[in-house]
Parts: C-alpha cells; structure tokens; sequence
C-alpha cells in the first residue's frame, strides 16, 4: 500500500496508469513503464538544461559588460563634469577681471574724449580770434569788432569734435558654460570634491592707463584723470 501511494502520489500526471490495485505486478508494469518514460525524455531534458544553462551563462556575462561598460561611463561623465566646473570657474573669473579691466579703461578713454572735444573746438576758437580779429585791419573791428569777438566765443566746430568722437561697444556676455551640471542633466551620481586640476588660474595684470590729456593728472595714483584747479598747472604727476 505505501509503494502504490507513493507511485500515484509521484507520478499520476503521466500517461502510465496505475489501477487501484495494489497487485505486485500491476505496480511493476507502472514503474517499468515510469522508466521508459524517463528514458525517453531524458535527452530532451538533458537538451534544454544545457541551453538553460548556457543562456545563463551569457546573460551573466552580458550583465559583467553592462557593470563595467556603466562604471566607465559613470567615471568618464563624472571626469568631464569636474572639468566643466573647473573650466567654467576659470572662465567666470576671467570674464570677470577682464570686464572690470575693460570698464577700467573705458572711463579712462571717455574722459580723454571729453578733453580732446574741448581741446579742439578751442583750436577752432584761437584760428577764428587769429584770422578774424587779429588779422582783420583796424577799419573792420571799428564797425564790426564786438562781432567778430562774440562769433569767435560762440563758435562751436560740430564737425571739428565729431573727430574725436569714439564708439564703444559693449562687452561679450558670459557663454558656453551650462545652466544645469553635465552630470544632473545625465543622471550621474558623482561624489568626491570638486576637480583638483592643478592648472593655474592666470594672473591678473593691471590695466593699461592711457596718458592724461595737457592740464590734467592723475592725483595720488588714481586711474582717472583730474583737471588741476585754477591758478595751477600739471607737473607730473602733482598740480
């Protein structure tokens, strides 16, 4: 009885019927009909076991490529994204320092301008007093001679200073640089400090001075030039 239960427990589901007899030979006949079953199936299961095993095989081998593949990667993107900051930073200084230098600069040259405007409509106003007054003969000033005196002073040559007239041009904005870091934009999780390039940021260098115009200095090493005050004159760098 424990051997029939045993084959109808373990082995009901395949096409060997056992009866409800517990007859010696009707168990024989099931078994030896189990063992042919099993002979038959054998080298199928043997088959797909192999296949089995050798799919697993790959797909392990192919996960191993995908670590190593994503871990050069992950290094790779996070090199470039301590790069990028490193880069950016030394851009961003750069910019920086230069447009300090070139706004420097520029009021140095805008007031030059004012100066050199001024400079030459008194050139216009000395030619007009020589040639229309003091070149003019004595009958001229008698009638004429205040007007000559006041057309000189209020002659203002627009064509003359239009030629000391300078167009600046506004300096470039920050560019290149991203908005959101390389590595948040390609979902990498990078840690460590940032890049420890041994690169050296260039060194500022003072910017260039333009010399002052005639009558002006520049006063206690200021960057701007400075009109000397009436009744004095420049020498130097001291009025």
């Amino acid at each position: 009885k424990i051997a029939h239960r045993f084959l109808l427990r373990e082995f009901s589901t395949l096409d060997c019927k056992l009866e409800n007899s517990t007859d010696p030979d009707a168990m024989l006949e099931h078994i030896m009909c189990v063992e042919k079953f099993v002979e038959d199936a054998a080298p199928e299961a043997r088959s797909y076991h192999v296949e089995c095993h050798n799919q697993t095989q790959e797909h392990r081998r192919k996960a191993q490529e995908c670590e190593r593949r994503r871990t050069e990667y992950e290094e790779a993107g996070c090199g470039v994204e301590k790069e990028v900051e490193f880069l950016c930073s030394t851009y961003k200084a750069c910019h920086s320092r230069e447009l300090d230098r070139y706004e420097d600069v520029e009021a140095q040259v805008r007031a030059a301008e004012k100066v050199r405007k001024a400079h030459a409509v008194a050139v216009d106003r000395i030619e007009c007093y020589i040639t229309k007054v003091l070149r003019a003969d004595g009958a001229a000033l008698v009638d004429n001679g205040e007007d000559r005196l006041a057309a000189c002073k209020a002659l203002v040559s627009n064509a003359t200073s239009a030629q000391f007239t300078i167009e600046y041009t506004m300096p470039p904005n920050m560019t290149g640089c991203p908005a959101e870091p390389v590595a948040k934009r390609e979902g990498l999780q990078c840690g460590g400090p940032a890049s420890t390039s041994t690169t050296p940021t260039p060194a500022a260098t003072p910017a260039a001075q333009l010399p002052c115009a005639e009558g002006q200095v520049r006063i206690n090493g200021s960057t701007t030039c400075s009109m000397c005050s009436a009744g004095k004159y420049a020498e130097g760098n001291e009025c």
